[in-house]
């Protein structure tokens, strides 16, 4: 009997060279790798920065940028071998639904044309950043996604595995701080979900103290305190290396990997070296229950299996029929193991069935599934008065919080810019003649007296000037006179009069007194300097209390035992020492504050407030529980209620998961296929992905559920 599958055994493979192509804002990454027996290992790397972004390159660029990526990884290749067969990772911004936008399928083109290379395929990066991390975390992930690099950073929202939006944004201060920036333009989102992941950067070790030290925007709608994680330096290409590998049906090569596969895969089918299937095999397999619910999600990305993976399931069930058939009282049976090292095998009668019949009871008996059902969770808000109370005990029907007064001083320093604008300069100076025309008597003018020019500008009398009276008579009057010096009483140029210049004197009448300079003023000078203003010295204040906060609660968490939480807003704060480096309207660029600030806040028990919180949100749970991450909580006001109390206004927020009975489900699903599984299970509630897996997988048979709902395992998860 000739039996198509044992062609695989003889079948003779050569190996193929591949190209990926990653296309980023800023650079190009090509990766050359190798497929033999489907499985491929990498075996060159080159990238190249292209002048300011892959954007605005022109074409010359860009051919110049790949040539050199594209050499550089070719560099490992075999003598005489060049690749062609490309495949390309791409921005999100150059897809439109499933498809490139024409006008960059048109670069691509004239692009590969002028390389001679042979486009396969694309996938987008952020994508196959989600699908690996969906294989090696076993569920889709939701995070906010962070692509570090030179100038710019590229941040997306993953959600359920899918990737909703990306925006980009020029790096001005801190990552973090950037990154905290161009979330608040991410309005669409109800909640964002509370991990973020970093990629692309050259220093990992310091972006990811960064991140962990940033003080989060309150009004970023985050559940907690976002996790951080910084990937690997590789893990863009590892993860479209991995998804090429995929969409090909090759899987990449790791050695330890490989060899613990295929342990596991022999065990799996039930046939175990040297061990007694009947015994090895009673393990105890879990029954569904109230599952766990982590913070994860993503779409279904199926890898094809290869013919190697096929071979040893072959082997396997072939060794495992002998040794069942070797136990039956059958006489004049013999039974060989097949010489797999000649590429021959013999098989006779019994062995044949004996290895379909075992393959029909390991399907019937041992086939198990986990179903991985991915739940969107529904935010509830509600905002509540709660009395922190250090006299009396926690009473939830009185929202009342048995709490604690706790406080801490902190030294510190803070410097400000000085924004405050002044004008600064001289006054003008010179001399004038007093003139006084009447007959009737004299004149004395005191040190100060303002005299004013004929353009309104006002000078003042450096000294005293007494005046005699005219002499002659009414047809004839001469004046008497005397010189005086004179200053203007403002700064400014303007005040630099020229001589001849006509001045009234203490408001009397011009034909009666008047003054004249002889010679020109001069002088005058004025210029608009930065000086430190009241508004400067209040923002120092504000800024050093804001500064030193998160120590402040630090040091307070620290004392406080376990089981323990202090009120994210302090009650009051207060500075001592306070010491300015500068004062108000003193000219200078920068001004800093020297102080010790004292911080009071309030610790109560975790459990008391999240005993009034479910209660409060009991209307709610009725047929919902609360998914992991648990409630949170915001506090929106916060005012002494007298001595001993203090009423807090909290936004009490938590994310709900309807109740699922998983009994109930695994029943419902049980021997239907993958499809009909899959739509009952999206019709639940909140549904958001499904994955399907079966344990040990067959390539070459059904797709169908365990006719056994025991031996289905349902886990629940949350996507946000």
């Amino acid at each position: 009997m000739n039996l198509p599958f044992l062609s695989l055994f003889g079948k003779k493979e050569k190996k193929q060279y591949f190209l990926t192509l990653l296309l980023y804002e800023e650079r190009a990454v090509a990766l050359v790798f190798e497929e033999f027996l489907g499985k491929i290992k990498i075996l060159g790397r080159g990238e190249e920065y292209f002048n300011t972004s892959s954007e605005e390159a022109p074409p010359e660029e860009w051919l110049e940028v790949l040539d050199k990526a594209i050499s550089a990884a070719e560099s490992a290749l075999p003598p005489n071998i060049e690749t062609q067969k490309t495949l390309f990772g791409i921005k999100e911004s150059w897809v439109e639904g499933s498809k490139i936008k024409k006008e960059y399928l048109a670069k691509l083109k004239k692009l590969t044309d002028a390389l001679g290379l042979l486009p396969v395929g694309f996938l987008v990066i952020p994508e196959a950043i989600a699908h690996l991390l969906k294989e090696e975390e076993g569920a889709p992930v939701s995070a906010v996604l962070v692509e570090v690099g030179k100038k710019n950073i590229f941040v997306s929202v993953l959600r359920a595995g899918r990737l909703l939006e990306t925006k980009k944004t020029r790096i001005e201060d801190s990552v973090s701080q950037t990154t905290d920036r161009i979330l608040h333009h991410f309005v669409n989102y109800e909640v964002l979900p509370s991990r973020i992941l970093i990629f692309g950067g050259e220093d990992n070790e310091k972006f990811s103290q960064e991140f962990i030290a940033h003080a989060w925007s309150k009004s970023l709608p985050f559940l907690h305190v976002p996790k951080i994680t910084v990937l690997s330096t590789d893990f863009d290409t590892k993860a479209v290396i991995f998804g090429a590998a995929a969409q090909m049906g090759f899987e990449v090569l790791e050695r330890e990997k490989d060899i613990e596969e295929k342990e596991t895969l022999t065990q799996d089918f039930g046939f175990v070296e040297e061990q007694d299937i009947a015994v090895s095999s009673q393990k105890e397999i879990p029954s569904p229950q109230e599952q766990p619910i982590t913070e994860q999600s993503h779409a279904t990305w199926e890898t094809k299996s290869n013919p190697l993976a096929i071979r040893d399931l072959v082997l396997s069930l072939t060794n495992g029929a002998i040794s069942i058939l070797s136990r039956l009282p059958i006489k004049n049976i013999r039974l060989k193991t097949p010489n797999v090292a000649g590429r021959k095998i013999i098989f006779i009668p019994p062995l044949i069935a004996a290895f379909f019949l075992s393959l029909l009871l390991l399907y019937i008996f041992f086939l198990r599934s986990t179903v991985v059902l991915t739940l969107d969770p529904k935010i509830v808000e509600k905002d509540q008065e709660v009395v922190f109370s250090t006299v009396s005990s926690t009473n939830v029907g009185s929202q009342t919080v048995s709490a604690e007064f706790v406080s801490t001083s902190q030294d510190g320093s803070t410097t400000v810019p000085a924004t405050g604008k002044k004008e600064v300069g001289d006054k003008a100076k010179g001399e004038v003649t007093v003139y006084n025309s009447s007959l009737s008597g004299g004149k004395n003018f005191s040190k100060g007296t303002i005299i004013t020019s004929s353009n309104n500008l006002d000078f003042t009398l450096d000294s005293e000037v007494p005046l005699a009276s005219a002499s002659g008579d009414a047809s004839s009057i001469k004046p008497s006179s005397k010189k005086v010096s004179v200053t203007a009483n403002d700064i400014g140029k303007e005040y630099n009069l020229p001589s001849g210049t006509k001045f009234t004197v203490d408001l009397l009448d011009q034909f009666v007194v008047i003054a004249k300079n002889d010679t020109a003023f001069s002088g005058g000078t004025k210029k608009e300097v930065t000086v430190v203003s009241k508004d400067d010295l209040s923002k120092a204040t504000e800024e050093i209390i804001e500064n030193l906060e998160e120590k402040a609660k630090d040091e307070i968490a620290s004392k406080i035992s376990s089981g323990k939480a202090i009120l994210p807003i302090f009650l009051s704060t207060a500075l001592t020492n306070k010491e300015f480096s500068k004062d108000a309207e003193d000219e200078a660029q920068s001004v800093t504050l020297r102080a010790t600030v004292l911080y009071q806040g309030i610790s109560y028990k975790k459990d008391d407030l999240h005993s009034i919180a479910s209660a409060l949100l009991q209307n709610s749970l009725k047929e919902m529980v609360i998914a992991q991450g648990g409630i949170a909580y915001d506090v929106k006001t916060l005012k002494k209620k007298s001595e001993k109390e203090v009423l807090a206004t909290l936004k009490i927020k938590s994310p709900l998961l309807p109740k699922l009975n998983s009994e109930k489900i695994s029943q419902e699903i049980k021997g239907k296929t993958f499809e009909e599984a899959e739509s009952i299970l999206m019709k639940l509630p909140q549904a958001a992905d499904v994955r399907i897996s079966l344990h040990p997988g067959l390539p070459f048979l059904p797709k169908i559920l365990p006719k056994t709902s025991k031996n289905i395992k349902l886990v629940v998860r949350s996507s946000g």
